[in-house]
């Protein structure tokens, strides 16, 4: 009977909804759900204040955030996380109320207090909710899909948050310059005649693509146009130089040409 009840709404409810580490100041508890949507819910607890905060994440567009605080029943905040812009959830939470049934903390489903039909009891016994939540069980059930989603979504929130020009320069700049510095390698490679000229250029262009994949996947930030142009203009002109210099029937080694080029134009503004 217990089993019948579990799967009432279509999916076990251990599947739906997982507790994780609280991250945000100012919360206790963390609570996730996700939906055979696509669409899912992050739910920060504060026990003292009776403080739930909702973030919604809808199914058809994965960037887009939506946030609503709730105290004691009472709608505090509804808003899109992006443009802050007032919204309204009750069309989007309402359809999950079936979900929240079977949510696993009662103290939470009270503080919410019904709010977008949502149940104040949950439907699964205490000793239930209590053996299904133990940390090893989550665990176990989280698959390393599921952890590299909510360090991207974690990653992306972070990003999107609003600082001054100056905090989210620095912030980024230990990453670009790490990418900067991976031009070393292939450079002194060639000067040390070690590689061709066009395996120069060829490393210089990988790089420019890698280092702006890492940044809008991995790091989940926008490509830096000066980071690009500093490795893609270099390896257009190693292969310009080449040419020319095959033109000019100059078949010296390229780096001796490019080192005593340069002592050139320095000894003439000494």
């Amino acid at each position: 009977m217990m089993q019948a009840e579990l799967k009432e709404p279509g999916v076990d409810y251990r599947r739906v909804w997982r507790v994780r580490p609280c991250r945000r100041e100012g919360y206790n508890k963390t609570y996730v759900g996700e939906f055979p949507d696509g669409s899912s819910v992050e739910l920060d607890y504060n026990f003292a204040r009776e403080l739930v905060r909702i973030e919604y994440h809808p199914s058809e567009d994965g960037e887009r955030i939506y946030i609503a605080v709730v105290k004691k029943g009472v709608l505090l905040q509804e808003r899109d996380f992006a443009t802050n812009r007032v919204v309204d959830l009750h069309r989007r939470m309402r359809p999950l109320a079936k979900f929240f049934q079977y949510f696993p903390d009662n103290h939470v489903l009270r503080s919410l207090d019904g709010i977008y039909g949502l149940p104040t009891q949950s439907a699964i016994p205490e000793s239930t909710r209590t053996r299904d939540l133990f940390t090893w069980q989550n665990i176990r059930h989280k698959t390393v899909k599921d952890l590299l989603r909510d360090y991207l979504r974690a990653k992306r929130i972070d990003e999107n948050k609003k600082r001054p020009y100056h905090r989210r320069l620095l912030r980024r700049l230990p990453a670009d310059l790490f990418d900067l510095g991976m031009a070393f390698i292939p450079v002194s490679l060639f000067f040390k005649r070690e590689l061709s000229p066009e395996g120069l250029a060829f490393a210089l262009g990988t790089l420019g693509f890698l280092t702006g994949g890492m940044d809008a996947v991995w790091r989940q930030r926008s490509p830096l146009v000066f980071k690009a142009l500093f490795f893609l203009f270099p390896a257009s002109a190693i292969l310009w130089l080449k040419i020319q210099l095959e033109q000019w029937a100059i078949f010296d080694p390229m780096p001796d040409f490019i080192l005593t080029y340069i002592k050139a134009v320095l000894s003439s503004y000494v």
